[in-house]
């Protein structure tokens, strides 16, 4: 869940420089992005409120209990489970609209914290990226990330084109979404990086999205997936989670 971190760095930043004294934010019970919101919200003193949903098609009692939603309470988030079908944005919009009754100051942050300005955390990336060249002295021709909520390839397609490099670089891999979605959603998230680096953005064609590696649903194993894993793992030493870099 590193990635996220990028992203609340602004996003967080921005809440707290606004006097925002609540956050709450929304994903799947294991969410990795709910679970960093907490941690960063405990770190920053603010109430951490996260509207989880079942969207993973897991249906066992040990996956709901542990992991994430173990450590989630120990940051001292407030913990509420979405129904079934229900929209779990809409529902934390509700609840912010209960505390702002009670005169709290909310910030809501959606899926994945993919917006325009948590999409520069990955601005800076691409700059790092870019930093980490020059000291290695060579120039990478591809950067291959998963898209889920579009957040991270919105920021590097920023990045490398605010450095005048080429941002279709970043190959993308759909995890979430259709691939017409996603590429919808990622564009949309371009431009509006763009706009707040006060650049015109770059051609649609530029987005680059591979949705063909999706499986049945957002955490369904493919073969694919599990042999991945298993010959990463076998000749590089390294554990590749199975919904992303699987």
């Amino acid at each position: 869940g590193g990635n996220k971190l990028s992203k609340l760095e602004f996003l967080l930043g921005d809440a707290v420089a606004n006097g925002a004294d609540t956050v709450i934010t929304v994903g799947g019970l294991q969410s990795n992005h709910a679970r960093l919101t907490a941690a960063a919200a405990a770190v920053l003193g603010l109430a951490c409120e996260l509207v989880l949903s079942r969207a993973v098609p897991i249906d066992d009692l040990e996956y709901e209990r542990n992991g994430n939603m173990l450590l989630d309470p120990l940051f001292g988030a407030r913990v509420h489970i979405a129904p079934a079908g229900m929209d779990s944005l809409a529902s934390a919009q509700a609840r912010a609209e209960e505390l702002r009754a009670q005169g709290r100051r909310v910030v809501v942050l959606p899926t994945g914290g993919s917006t325009a300005l948590g999409s520069l955390g990955y601005v800076s990336c691409a700059q790092e990226i870019a930093q980490q060249e020059r000291e290695l002295g060579v120039q990478f021709s591809t950067v291959a990330v998963a898209n889920g909520s579009g957040g991270t390839q919105a920021g590097l397609v920023a990045g490398f084109h605010a450095l005048g490099r080429d941002p279709g670089m970043v190959q993308a891999y759909g995890v979430l979404a259709t691939e017409p979605q996603t590429l919808a959603t990622t564009h949309a998230l371009v431009g509006g990086a763009c706009e707040l680096l006060g650049l015109a953005p770059p051609a649609e064609s530029a987005i680059r999205v591979d949705g063909s590696h999706r499986g049945e649903r957002y955490g369904a194993p493919t073969s694919g997936m599990l042999g991945a894993v298993m010959a990463v793992a076998r000749s590089e030493g390294w554990l590749l989670d199975p919904v992303y870099a699987g």
